[in-house]
């Protein structure tokens, strides 16, 4: 990923306001898991979830029936987006002592979050849409799109 499209990435996925799809895109359904939260409360079904996230993806513009809708079990496709995110700028040639990490995503603290991306379908459409769902409460915690 070159250092323009580690800023745009940047951009979008930590800025207040989230960046909204102006189009509605062309865009099956993945995995779950059972239990309970960190904080002891049984959380939403993943097919809760997943109707709570369709819901936020239609309001950014995004036609979750034309898409690949991905429960991301564990969070582990957003975990890795962010560690090829660190791996980028920790590459980027800065003066000595000086460093380039992720900013804080204070949005996430003290939610047991699940997300669920979307990717178009349609080849070369650009960006898929992250939405960030708080397991116990149904809350959208953030939604952006980034690709």
């Amino acid at each position: 990923m070159c250092l323009l499209g580690v800023c745009a990435y940047l951009a979008a996925t930590f800025s207040c306001s989230p960046m909204r799809v102006q189009t509605a895109p062309e865009c099956s359904l993945k995995s779950d898991s059972g239990g309970q939260s960190a904080m002891g409360k049984t959380p939403l079904s993943r097919e809760q979830i997943i109707e709570i996230a369709n819901a936020a993806a239609r309001d950014y513009g995004w036609d979750p029936g034309s898409c690949t809708v991905v429960f991301d079990e564990g969070n582990s496709a957003w975990k890795s987006k962010l560690s090829d995110i660190q791996s980028a700028l920790a590459s980027i040639p800065l003066p000595e002592r000086e460093t380039v990490g992720l900013p804080p995503m204070p949005w996430l603290e003290g939610h047991d979050y699940q997300v669920v991306q979307y990717v178009r379908r349609a080849f070369g459409t650009g960006a898929d849409l992250w939405v960030f769902v708080d397991r116990d409460t149904g809350e959208v915690l953030k939604v952006f799109a980034a690709g």
